[in-house]
């Protein structure tokens, strides 16, 4: 069995060379073992494929193929039941002393914009800066004209709060915490609503 099956692996290799044009003429033929079977022909053809293959525009990478892998959290799994306030957790915890976080952006389902951006930079452009607001956004796509979301930094671990949960909430979504001189890192969190 074991001959017959490298003899196949053989004969394609000198096809595909022969397509190649690496091998020519006599020698190819040569070259061809002898089958010590034929193989039964098929009685259906395949059916054509309904999906065209990416162009190359649609082939760019996602913001999650995009960041470095070294600097992941692990991945969260979060369960809310549908109507309460899910707890999307995301550690802004700078691995150094004294490194404040600048900004905070999450995403939804590997998407390249952001959903939801926190900014502690403030008013005047540097983290604690006097007279410094933090800014908080969401995409009224994602989370409607209410802002049904928020996050919250005085728990430890932070956590983007989402108001009235629903299907249209479930997904996986990204934390990318940037700080001032430390290494930024992402957080993968998935959200399962029940009920």
């Amino acid at each position: 069995m074991l001959g017959t099956e490298r003899e196949r692996w053989l004969a394609l290799l000198v096809m595909l060379a022969m397509l190649a044009g690496v091998v020519e003429g006599e020698e190819s033929e040569k070259m061809l073992p002898t089958p010590s079977k034929t193989l039964p022909t098929p009685s259906k053809t395949l059916p054509t494929p309904s999906k065209t293959l990416p162009t190359p525009s649609e082939m760019l990478p996602t913001h999650s193929s995009i960041v470095d892998d070294d600097n992941w959290g692990t991945l969260v799994a979060v369960t809310a039941v549908r109507g309460s306030t899910a707890r999307l957790p995301c550690d802004v915890t700078s691995p150094t002393q004294d490194d404040p976080v600048l900004l905070v952006l999450w995403y939804r389902n590997a998407s390249v914009t952001p959903v939801y951006s926190y900014d502690s930079r403030g008013v005047e452009g540097t983290a604690g800066a006097t007279g410094g607001l933090r800014q908080q956004w969401g995409d009224e796509e994602a989370w409607g004209e209410e802002q049904r979301a928020w996050f919250n930094t005085s728990t430890t671990p932070a956590h983007l709060m989402v108001r009235a949960v629903g299907g249209r909430d479930e997904d996986s979504y990204m934390c990318t915490v940037h700080f001032r001189a430390s290494p930024s890192w992402s957080q993968k969190i998935t959200l399962t609503v029940q009920g």
